[in-house]
């Protein structure tokens, strides 16, 4: 499914404070680069002056803020205890830009937030600014006015396309409508990824508390009429400074399955052996794709089961992009900063901060695991590693009493071997140790026999000892519960340099 570009175009605010009116414009984004924060895949197109919030990947975001914080809250006194939000008005034209109509999908949502960055967001329906842990969480504090062109998620709320919604603290949108506007009178349908450039209005009256959203192409003018007036109340999800921006991010239409972590943690399903090894190739592909065989490499940065997304028939899809970087073949990373999820970060990236192929690799490694076991790559308590798990297993013979008790005794042992220690190979601590995906494609396919074991290090030290003792901690009941993990900018978690 082919993703689309939005460029937003023109911005215009302006913030009434009390009786002091703060504003700011842009005609054009050209020489704005110490007035705005960007995030993610957004940047400023020059020299005609655009802002681009994604590139045409799926399943990536970009954000885009004024960077100074704008009083919103005004002070209360004796009269009147509650807190009073200030009005505010804004104009902008943006435009969405798809290689084809009813291509891919794409979420624009102009956003007011307490903050510029966010670390853990997921991209998808999320649209860069929430994940499915914080999603309609009252303590996000986050006001957002969506451009949706793509069917809604869940199976629930906005399933339709095309349509404008107004959401406070996550993606469920409390009003929502479909993208209209109102000419001598009617009510003009019109679908905003077709037209040339669309132009939004949204204002808020603080007094009345009477939020106005009208949208209309953009040759036309502003319609008598607002496509949405509503009594919002949003004091409670405003702070006293705010920011103002947009997020925008490339989505897959809506995917049956969810992600791989949402089917193999579930207590009431289980996900057998055949599907788990066909996901396993096809991602294996796509990382393939990604790293030899398109004409950029992209190194993803952040796999991981809850980022692959399984369709209908159980094929997958590598997703969300928001950390992925694009090389040219010849190009080395220079990127120094920790990115990742804890758990699936490669132990060179602690010291180096580099992203390499190779680094995706021992990510795929620590899925192909995850994958068979049924077992999250690290638990909360910090005392159990599921990869030093499977290989003191491996040390004692016995590799496959780390199998998911799901599925039983229903699977090929033979692939499910395979795929352990393949997965330990991919997971070897020195990155050059780690096969290409390439090369690991071929062993999946049984196209090529593994290394033998004894040729595989996981230490720098021949001396190193590589068993914690992680059986005895399960047997005595030390593991805590595995909960879900997140993405993060930089992490700070010591990672040993040797199992």
């Amino acid at each position: 499914m082919a993703p689309k570009t939005l460029f937003g175009l023109l911005i215009f605010l302006i913030l009434l404070v009390s009786s002091t009116a703060f504003s700011f414009q842009f005609h054009g984004f050209n020489n704005t680069k110490n007035n705005l924060t960007l995030e993610g895949d957004s940047k400023v197109v020059e020299p005609q002056g655009t802002l681009k919030l994604t590139e045409r990947v799926n399943n990536i975001f970009g954000h885009a803020f004024y960077n100074e914080p704008i009083k919103m809250i005004e002070q209360t006194n004796a009269s009147s205890p509650q807190p009073k939000v200030s009005s505010f008005s804004t104009c902008f034209v943006f435009s969405i830009v798809s290689p084809s109509s009813g291509l891919g999908g794409f979420g624009l949502a102009f956003t007011i937030a307490p903050k510029t960055h966010f670390p853990e967001a997921e991209g998808g329906h999320l649209l860069g600014l929430f994940n499915s842990a914080n999603d309609m969480n009252a303590s996000n504090h986050i006001l957002v006015v969506e451009f949706d062109t793509v069917n809604g998620h869940k199976g629930e709320f906005d399933t339709k396309g095309n349509h404008v919604g107004v959401n406070l603290n996550g993606m469920l949108s409390s009003t929502m409508e479909p993208a209209a506007y109102f000419k001598r009178g009617t009510k003009e349908e019109f679908n905003m990824e077709e037209a040339d450039a669309v132009c939004a209005w949204i204002e808020y009256d603080g007094e009345t508390e009477i939020l106005n959203v009208t949208i209309a192409p953009f040759k036309e003018p502003k319609p008598s009429k607002p496509l949405i007036s509503e009594f919002i109340d949003i004091k409670y999800v405003m702070r006293e400074n705010m920011y103002f921006g947009f997020s925008a991010s490339t989505v897959y239409d809506y995917i049956p399955n969810g992600s791989l972590d949402s089917l193999l943690f579930n207590k009431n399903f289980a996900l057998d052996w055949d599907k788990r090894f066909n996901i396993l190739k096809g991602v294996a592909a796509g990382l393939l794709y990604l790293h030899e065989e398109w004409e950029k490499v992209v190194i993803h940065r952040d796999v991981k089961s809850s980022n692959i997304l399984i369709d209908g028939d159980f094929n997958a899809r590598l997703g969300d992009f928001g950390l992925a970087r694009l090389y040219s073949h010849e190009q080395v990373s220079h990127t120094t900063s920790v990115v990742g999820t804890i758990g699936y970060i490669a132990p060179e990236l602690t010291r180096t901060g580099k992203a390499s192929a190779s680094s995706d690799v021992y990510a795929f490694g620590v899925l192909l695991l995850e994958v068979v076991a049924g077992t999250r790559p690290v638990e909360s308590s910090g005392q159990f590693l599921l990869v030093d798990w499977i290989l003191e297993n491996s040390q004692l013979g016995q590799i496959l009493e780390v199998v998911d008790p799901k599925l039983g005794s229903v699977y090929d042992e033979e692939q499910v071997e395979l795929v352990l220690k393949l997965g330990l190979l991919c997971t070897q601590h020195k990155a050059d140790h780690r096969p290409s995906m390439k090369q690991l494609t071929r062993y999946l396919n049984f196209d090529d026999p593994l290394p033998h074991t004894s040729e595989w290090r996981h230490c720098d030290s021949q001396s190193s000892t590589t068993s914690f003792g992680f059986l005895e901690a399960m047997n005595s009941g030390m593991i805590a519960s595995s909960q879900s993990l997140s993405s993060i900018g930089r992490s700070t978690m010591s990672i040993e340099d040797c199992r």
